[in-house]
């Protein structure tokens, strides 16, 4: 954006801010662009600070646009001051730059002072955008500084602290909490408990990724579906004796023998099997949809799901009274299959909830099921013992047609996600997403569909999705809202599949008048008889033709989908002539839906177009399973936008560091094929280029890259180890690119620590700014300028020059002719 542009940028943003109108901050860069998106009578306390992709909040309500490259620079500028300011305090010099700030865009940074230079860390303005919050990592690693993303307990704002030292966030304020794992958990709690000084910092947790293998990834993927039985019963179940899948099994004992491409190609034949015919998904004599009951129903008797308690104590206990259980144990789990068995379910809602830090970087962290007989289990798949016993024991509920599996928007991470970590296959699905389109709703989000459906409290329910759709779910322990917004996510699918299906044949099959319905019903009679009549003309087709076939196809008679329609009187295998002779008077039709017969069978829903459109759908998405995708390198957003800079001559990429990219990559894979889980959760590529870049052969180099490494290389020392010598010999086969610029070739950065001055690398740095400054001096001593003086005293000063130069000639002269 041009200089102009972005004067009237910022003119329009303070007329909208004088007219109280707050800015929405837009996934583009209205820099780049010259445009900006707004949001009219938006409050920025309403916002959910949680997520990641909007503004933070903050003191003025203003919007932070996205930074040009010049900006960029500026920003880099701004880290070589602090750097260079704080390196000088160390070392017990005089920072050269003192009270210097700068603004970038609509951000002011803090002024650079002898205080903040003094200062162990130093903290960004909470009003950076994710993008923005991204874009100074990136130049923060280019400056070898160490920097870090925390969040500030009190308004759970997200902010940048930066720091020259290795241990200078180590005394960072209670106020800010880090990450931290469940290495830490036992001291988390107790300190909790007692009442420390750091149970601010370590009130939260994330459990480790390691422990958590998915099924896709594990070298001998376990039996799953061999029978339709309880697991953790000796005795089986009497309602699912008849599955179909007790004689076709997904996935047979001997699993080790079996590869992973055949059990996810048996599981895909037996849903196209029903992508193929929806119809079998309706079942005889369990959907019979009565219009005259669900015409007096809607969502406002459906109680709301209150939670009351935290860690499922109270449930565990009395799980009829309450409503339902939280399963955050072997045990519990145990029960909860045992239960599901014991209420023979003809079907269950289900939904969950993942962290998606991207494509290629998912991990389902809690797991909700709902019953039919009204009670909802909530399973913290997170929790010690339980992620390897939730495939053996639902893989079987999940897989049973017989059992129709209610959720909304399955094809966006539910399905994939059951599959990759589970090895679970939802069979007959019921979307109500997918309702949701065919029906033509407002809005297609679950909280809108509900209380379209006339929900208690619908508010209650958008603002429990405001606030944790994105937020970590990873983190424990579980709060009480957390777990009531899971319930809510599956609590009312059941009611509103009934209600669904009844908007979706309300108009085809109870609100036709019968001169309607006979008009139809004769309409599609002499059709058929035409294209019958047809096959007769034909001698050749007519005795190859088998009608019994064609009368099942096309009027749907046939004993596997239930009764049709219409059925013919007579049993005469020449159908063909009693319908040609005699019409649709012939016919004899099913009783027609009135308020005195308001049931609808199973045929006759099998027969109504938008609700197999519906299921059709659903079964589609079954379908999308996981596929183990390799995440593309060379095109990651990251990458093109180092090849851009290095066009440009900011970075210095040459094929040695593409080679070692590469080879970085393939080190990743390697070693999540070893520990059996996803390789972006090894490194993500963001993480790998810059180290590709940087070329860093010690742990402190590394953590100037990302000072919190990712959860493997942080954790494992031996992982860290291992990347570390996989540079290092890089570097000796390859080279560091040749410019000298890598910390590798420089070195390696001096390691400082605040509070001892006294380190190896003090010396170094008190040497270079020694240095720096002599030349410095050197560089102002030669372009030293004399001082101006008066132009009367410059032009007598020259005519004395002149005429000593006259009398020396003349004397010299002189001389010569003497």
């Amino acid at each position: 954006m041009g200089r102009w542009k972005r004067k009237q940028y910022r003119k329009k943003l303070e007329e909208r801010e004088a007219a109280g109108i707050t800015p929405y901050v837009a996934d583009h860069d209205p820099m780049d662009s010259g445009e900006a998106d707004w949001q009219e009578g938006n409050e920025w306390n309403n916002i959910n600070s949680n997520n990641d992709d909007l503004a933070a909040l903050s003191a003025s309500p203003r919007g932070v646009p996205g930074w040009t490259w010049k900006e960029r620079n500026m920003i880099y500028q701004y880290l070589s001051q602090y750097k260079a300011g704080c390196e000088c305090y160390h070392v017990g010099l005089e920072p050269l730059c003192q009270d210097v700030g700068v603004t970038v865009g609509v951000v002011e940074f803090p002024l650079l002072t002898r205080t903040v230079f003094a200062q162990p860390y130093l903290c960004f303005p909470t009003t950076l955008t994710s993008k923005n919050r991204r874009m100074i990592h990136e130049c923060c690693a280019e400056s070898f500084v160490y920097h870090a993303t925390i969040e500030e307990l009190a308004m759970h704002n997200r902010t940048i602290v930066i720091s020259i030292y290795a241990n200078g966030f180590e005394n960072l304020q209670e106020s800010f909490v880090k990450e931290s794992t469940m290495a830490n958990a036992d001291l988390a709690l107790k300190n909790e408990s007692n009442g420390g000084e750091n149970s601010l910092n370590m009130r939260s947790y994330h459990p480790p990724i390691s422990n958590f293998r998915p099924w896709y990834c594990r070298k001998d993927r376990p039996w799953l579906l061999d029978q339709i039985h309880n697991p953790f019963s000796s005795t089986q179940s009497n309602g699912n004796e008849s599955s179909d899948l007790s004689s076709t099994p997904i996935v047979s004992n001997t699993a080790a023998s079996t590869s992973g491409r055949n059990i996810d190609a048996r599981g895909k034949s037996l849903i196209d099997t029903l992508i193929d015919n929806p119809e079998k998904c309706v079942r005889d004599n369990l959907d019979v949809l009565d219009f005259a009951f669900w015409d007096k129903v809607d969502m406002s008797d459906v109680p709301l799901p209150p939670c009351s308690s935290t860690n499922g104590t109270e449930n565990s206990s009395s799980s009829t009274n309450s409503g339902w259980t939280l399963v955050d144990s072997p045990e519990k789990m145990e029960k909860c299959v045992s239960e599901l068995w014991a209420s023979n379910p003809t079907e269950i809602g289900f939904d969950l909830e993942s962290l998606n830090t991207s494509k290629y970087a998912q991990l389902t962290c809690l797991l909700q099921i709902t019953s039919n007989e009204g009670h909802d289990y909530v399973i913290d798949t997170l929790a010690p013992g339980v992620w390897d016993m939730i495939g053996i024991g639902l893989a079987p509920f999940f897989a049973n047609p017989q059992i129709v599996k209610v959720g909304h928007s399955i094809g966006g991470l539910d399905v994939r996600s059951l599959h990759r970590d589970f090895g679970i296959f939802v069979v007959n699905a019921f979307d109500t997403y997918e309702a949701a389109q065919i029906l033509g709703l407002s809005s297609h989000g679950l909280a809108s569909v509900c209380e379209h459906y006339g929900i208690k409290d619908p508010e209650h329910y958008k603002t429990l999705k405001a606030e944790f759709q994105a937020t970590d779910w990873r983190r424990r322990p579980l709060t009480k809202p957390m777990l009531e917004y899971g319930r809510y996510d599956v609590h009312f699918l059941l009611r509103l599949r009934w209600l669904m299906m009844r908007d979706l044949t309300r108009a085809t099959l109870y609100d036709r008048t019968p001169a309607e319905r006979d008009e139809e019903d004769n309409l599609v009679a002499t059709s058929m008889a035409s294209a019958l009549a047809q096959f007769k003309d034909d001698d050749e087709n007519y005795d190859d033709l088998h009608l019994g076939n064609v009368h099942d196809t096309v009027i749907g008679t046939s004993t596997n989908h239930g009764q049709g329609i219409f059925k013919f009187d007579s049993e005469d295998d020449d159908a063909l002539d009693f319908v040609s002779d005699h019409g649709a008077q012939n016919y004899k039709e099913e009783p027609a839906l009135s308020p005195e017969n308001p049931k609808a069978s199973a045929g006759l829903l099998r027969m109504q177009p938008n609700l197999m459109k519906v299921i059709a759908r659903s079964q589609e998405r079954c379908r999308d399973l996981w596929s183990g995708p390799q995440e593309p390198f060379l095109t990651h957003p990251m990458y093109i936008h180092i090849l851009h800079r290095a066009r440009r001559s900011e970075v210095n990429w040459t094929p040695a560091h593409l080679q070692l990219y590469e080879q970085l990559v393939k080190w990743r894979i390697r070693v999540a094929e070893e520990r059996e889980i996803l390789p972006s959760f090894v490194a993500p590529l963001e993480f790998l280029i810059p180290v590709a870049l940087q070329c860093p052969v010690s742990e402190q180099a590394l953590r100037r890259i990302s000072f919190q490494l990712p959860e493997m290389i942080e954790e494992d020392q031996t992982c860290r180890d291992s990347l570390l010598s996989f540079v290092r010999m890089a570097i000796s086969v390859y080279g560091d690119g040749g410019d000298g610029s890598s910390p590798a070739a420089n070195g390696g950065e001096p390691v400082l620590e605040y509070g001892n001055p006294d380190t190896a690398g003090c010396s170094r740095v008190r040497n270079k700014h020694i240095k720096k400054r002599k030349r410095q001096f050197r560089s102002k001593s030669r372009n030293r300028r004399l001082p101006a003086v008066n132009p009367a005293v410059e032009w007598t000063a020259a005519a004395v020059v002149v005429l000593l130069a006259a009398i020396t000639t003349f004397a010299l002269t002189r001389h010569r002719l003497k």
